[in-house]
Parts: structure tokens; C-alpha cells; sequence
């Protein structure tokens, strides 16, 4: 009861004025305000099992409901390169070193087939059941959440962690996402949302908001994602280069939070943040030790693509050995991931899909600064199960907005409501 409360005062605070919904955007709605919420204490995972179930639930719901109105719906030919590219990929997960982990994904990953076959349902349930004049709700919904996950990562920052907590956690914050970096790829990924809304609607609360997750970024102590916030701004400054006062405003939001929370928590903070010039620059002389070892990762996976360059190693299937013995199953970069686990072939599909959507999503700013957030953010970091269905949720909202005001509906037969 209690957190329905805050979720109606949140709505009421950031909505001014009555919301109405159909039945199709309310599902949405609820997946995209809890998905980054939900943490489940069990034996095995509390963050990746749990939105790997809850993902699998809602995309056979919206299957159910696509094929309901099979029938009304239309057809867009990048459906076609989704299909094909789907296909590759299991292909590919078919000829794996292991199937089963290419299919379902590895244990506190699930990036598996199946993870990406219920994205891609979630993708067309978007691009052909939500209207156009509900795109900007849905993606203020996950503004909501975003506020709660920055404050919780605040919290945790000082020491006051209300999140469920499995005890293999590193120091700095982690929100409600289980890892530093993923918090940081979840707020740089909804923070461009923010920041437009506040200067296209100039609502003071999207002011706080932007600051508030800004905030969350700082203390997750990520690297890469501060240098891609970093550039976004940049280019936003020059989107709206006419809203000078309000572009100030931010700045010096942005400064005041900076400098309050860099010489807390230890240290920690001034700390990684001071190493990034020196980290910039060993990453330029390709220095292994370069961005926590990043530049070793890429290296050994170009190493990998080379030897599975057709079908590559399988989703999940990456396995890297690490000079201290650990081994790696990540690239810590989005496309490499792509090429080195499904192919060049899948790689090239992919690509092709993401550059159709970001040539739409330019009518609205809002859907191609986060579109463009998130994949500059994957040079540095990882696909995951607790952001990825939203990235995938904002790609089909961007084919949404190519359409009419009722969405992707054949002009031959009326819209129907769930």
C-alpha cells in the first residue's frame, strides 16, 4: 500500500495534470516502472534471475496479445531484419561451444537466445500497440524509477543501504542493479530523458530529477559512463544552445552535487574520478592495464572474433583468461560482445537495425538522446538483463513515433482496445 502511496505522489508530482492511459501502455507502464526495482532475495541471484523471469512473463503476455490482434496490425520491413538477425543468433547459440548456456544465458547474466527473442517481442508490442501521444509517458514512468534508484544509491553511498544485499557488493554504489557499472549505465542511459523534459517543458522537476541521477552517476564511481555523460551534455549544449539559462542552471546543479560528494565516503569518489586523464591516456598507448583492464579484454576478444568470425562463440559463451587467472565472460563493449559471441553476420544485421531506428528517432530528441546515450556508454561497459529491456523499449517507442497518433495499425481496419 505504502509504496503504491509513493508511486501515485511521484506520478502526481512529475504529471501535472490528469493521465490517461489504454489498456496496452498501462502493461507497459507497470514493466517499465518496476523492472529496474525489482530485487528478489534467493539462493541464486537477486538481480539478474529475477527480471530474467519477470522479462520471459511479460513477453509471452505481449505475444499472446500480438497474435490476439494479428489481424490489425502492420507491417514495417525492419520486422524483417529483426527475424533474420533472431535467426542468426540461434544459429549460432545451435552451434555454440555450449547451447545451453548460449540459450538461456550464463548464471547472473541471462544475455542468452532467449533474452534477446523476448526483446524483440517486446520491441514490435511497443512499435504496434502504443501511440504516438503516449510515448513521452511511458518514458517519464522510467524517469520515476530512475529518481528512486538514484536515491537509493545515494543512501548506499553514506552508508544506509535499504537494498536487499547478497554480500558480493564492491564498495561504491550499486542501486538496485547489483553492480557499479550498471547502475551508472542505467542513470547516463535515462538522465538525457530528464534533461530534455526539463528544458522543452521547463517543469522544475525534472531539474532535481537530472541532478538527483546525476548525482546516482557520481557515486557509482564509473568511469566510462562520466566520460559519456561528459559528451552528451556536450552535444545537448549545442541541441539547445538557446536555452542557455536553463543549460546553466544544470551545470551549476551538476558542479554543486560534484563537489559535495567528491571528499565523502573516503575518498572514493575524487579518487576515481582523478584517474581518468591517466586512465584516458593509457588507454591511448593501448596499455593493457588501461580502463580496469579493459584494453587486455579487447584485445583478447578481437583475438576471439578472428577465430570465430562466422558464427562466433555462442551468447554468453565468451570466456577470457585474465592475467590474475579470473576469467572474463564479457567484452566490456556492446559490439564486441556482438561480434565475438554471434558472428559478423549477426553484427552487421544488428548494426543495421539500430542505425534504421536512430534515423527515425530523430523526429523526437528525446528517444534518440537516450538511443545515443546508451550505445555510447556500450563502448565502455555491458549488455545486461536489468537495462536492456528498457534500451529495448525506447527502440520500439522510436518506431512508434513514426506513425499515427494511434500507432502501427493497418488504415484498414479500426484500432481496437485490449
Amino acid at each position: 500500500m505504502y509504496s503504491l502511496t509513493l508511486i501515485n505522489l511521484l506520478v502526481l508530482i512529475f504529471f501535472k495534470g490528469k493521465v490517461t492511459m489504454n489498456n496496452n501502455t498501462k502493461l507497459v507502464s507497470i514493466f517499465a516502472l518496476l523492472f529496474p526495482l525489482i530485487v528478489v532475495p534467493n539462493p541464486s541471484d537477486y538481480y539478474a534471475l529475477p527480471r530474467y523471469i519477470f522479462l520471459l512473463i511479460f513477453s509471452a503476455i505481449a505475444f499472446f496479445l500480438l497474435f490476439r490482434y494479428r489481424y490489425y496490425l502492420s507491417h514495417d520491413s525492419i520486422y524483417n531484419l529483426l527475424f533474420i538477425w533472431i535467426s542468426v543468433i540461434i544459429i549460432s547459440s545451435i552451434f555454440s561451444t555450449n547451447p545451453l548456456t548460449a540459450t538461456i544465458g550464463r548464471t547472473y547474466r541471462h544475455t542468452g537466445t532467449s533474452t534477446y527473442v523476448a526483446l524483440s517481442i517486446l520491441l514490435v508490442y511497443c512499435s504496434q500497440l502504443i501511440p504516438k501521444q503516449h510515448v513521452s509517458i511511458l518514458v517519464k514512468q522510467m524517469i520515476l524509477s530512475a529518481v528512486i534508484v538514484a536515491i537509493l544509491s545515494i543512501l548506499q553511498h553514506f552508508g544506509f543501504n535499504l537494498v536487499p544485499d547478497d554480500s558480493y557488493r564492491v564498495a561504491r554504489s550499486y542501486g538496485t542493479l547489483g553492480n557499479p557499472n550498471w547502475l551508472a549505465t542505467y542513470l547516463v542511459f535515462i538522465i538525457p530523458a530528464s534533461i530534455y523534459f526539463y528544458i522543452s517543458e521547463k517543469n522544475r522537476n525534472y531539474y532535481f530529477a537530472s541532478v538527483l541521477m546525476f548525482s546516482g552517476l557520481i557515486v557509482s564511481g564509473t568511469r566510462g559512463c562520466l566520460i559519456s555523460f561528459v559528451v552528451l551534455f556536450t552535444i545537448i549544449s549545442f541541441m539547445y544552445n538557446k536555452q542557455k539559462k536553463m543549460l546553466a542552471y544544470l551545470v551549476t546543479g551538476f558542479m554543486i552535487s560534484t563537489l559535495v560528494l567528491l571528499p565523502t565516503n573516503n575518498n572514493i569518489i575524487q579518487k576515481r574520478i582523478g584517474s581518468i586523464p591517466q586512465e584516458i591516456t593509457a588507454a591511448a598507448r593501448l596499455q593493457d592495464n588501461a580502463g580496469s583492464k579493459r584494453v587486455y579484454i579487447w584485445k583478447e576478444t578481437a583475438k576471439i572474433i578472428t577465430e570465430y568470425p562466422i558464427l562466433g562463440v555462442g551468447l554468453d559463451n565468451l570466456n577470457i583468461n585474465m592475467p590474475n587467472n579470473v576469467v572474463m565472460d564479457k567484452a566490456h563493449n556492446i559490439f564486441l560482445e556482438i561480434l565475438s559471441t554471434s558472428g559478423i553476420f549477426s553484427f552487421l544485421l544488428y548494426a543495421s537495425i539500430l542505425l534504421i531506428i536512430i534515423a527515425r528517432s530523430r523526429t523526437y530528441p528525446v528517444l534518440f538522446l537516450m538511443i545515443f546515450s546508451y550505445l555510447l556508454q556500450g563502448l565502455f561497459n555491458n549488455d545486461v538483463i536489468m537495462i536492456l529491456p528498457l534500451f529495448w523499449i525506447v527502440l520500439g517507442l522510436s518506431l512508434t513515433n513514426m506513425q499515427n497518433d494511434e500507432g502501427m495499425w493497418s488504415t484498414q481496419h479500426p484500432r481496437r482496445a485490449i
